[in-house]
């Protein structure tokens, strides 16, 4: 079982250790995905029982810009806990409405994509499995 939430754009906060040092980057296609696993069995009085294993959030953004990618590689590199809070971006100057923090997670992988007469961007693929929700 899971939910799937998805933002066409928004901030994303990410860091290693404390919150006050966070990377900010703009994310746009980004997919959000969280799951609950469960362990369902039978029982002598034949009623069926579910028991959760554990959760997990799965994580693309199709294209994340920031002002340092360098640090954000060096993030990577580090092969340590990575910490996030994607933030939705509403239009029309308003403030942003809804967002998810996501804890103790890894980015499984990172990749510089260009184009002639386009800005680099960055895809990144992102797992953790803790997270938290505001409306």
């Amino acid at each position: 079982m899971g939910e799937s939430f998805v933002w066409p754009e928004g901030n994303v906060y990410l860091w290693t250790g404390s919150a006050s040092s966070a990377l900010v980057a703009y994310a746009e296609q980004t997919n959000v995905r969280m799951a609950y696993g469960y362990y369902n069995s039978r029982s002598l009085d034949l009623a069926y029982h579910d028991t959760l294993t554990g959760q997990r959030v799965d994580v693309t953004v199709g294209s994340l810009y920031c002002p340092d990618a360098s640090a954000l590689q060096r993030m990577f590199d580090a092969k340590t806990a990575v910490h996030a809070h994607f933030k939705h971006a509403l239009t029309g100057g308003a403030a942003g409405s809804a967002g998810h923090f996501l804890y103790s997670g890894r980015m499984d992988a990172l990749q510089v994509a260009g184009q002639d007469g386009n800005a680099y961007r960055l895809l990144m693929t992102y797992h953790a499995n803790i997270w938290s929700a505001y409306p």
